[in-house]
């Protein structure tokens, strides 16, 4: 069994201490925010470097995770469009201390339009938000094609075909 880093157990209990974090969000909303978050913050955790480091990120995921929650919760009271792109442009100074992904600027430009939509549904918001802050998955290939093979070798076969080998 791998080791857990100390300072991941720490960044799980952040999580799950954060009240903030899930403050206006249906259980179910809430549900997916904290199993995104407590695997965000075990990676956190596993790259802290020491206590001072650690006391830095721990403040900079608590305000990163509430400001999730904040932004698709309090989307509805706050009409104009530049809201949206300054809370996620905010978030990415948090993002950046405990070492999270970043998003280009057209992800924010779609994310804040996201945000704006009032006819999205608070989970598909939440879920186009963390996303966005997921890292990419690689793609899935099938099986690999089969090495390129030489004139020679199937004319070969085509003719050990013919022979009935």
């Amino acid at each position: 069994m791998a080791e857990v880093s100390p300072y991941a157990e720490q960044f799980r209990a952040v999580v799950l201490d954060n009240a903030s974090m899930t403050d206006g969000l249906n259980d179910t909303e809430a549900q997916v925010l904290i199993d995104w978050a407590l695997k965000l913050a075990e990676q956190v955790g596993a790259n802290v470097a020491d206590d001072a480091d650690a006391e830095t990120k721990r403040g900079s995921l608590t305000r990163f995770l509430s400001g999730i929650g904040r932004m698709v919760t309090r989307r509805h009271e706050h009409p104009e469009p530049e809201w949206a792109t300054e809370k996620l442009q905010g978030q990415m100074e948090h993002s950046a201390v405990i070492g999270g992904p970043t998003i280009s600027a057209e992800q924010i430009t779609a994310l804040a339009a996201a945000i704006n939509d009032h006819t999205l549904s608070n989970m598909d918001v939440l879920q186009r938000i963390l996303a966005a802050y997921s890292p990419s998955e690689p793609p899935i290939t099938d099986t690999p094609e089969p090495p390129p093979q030489d004139e020679t070798t199937s004319g070969l076969r085509k003719f050990t075909k013919k022979l009935g080998f």
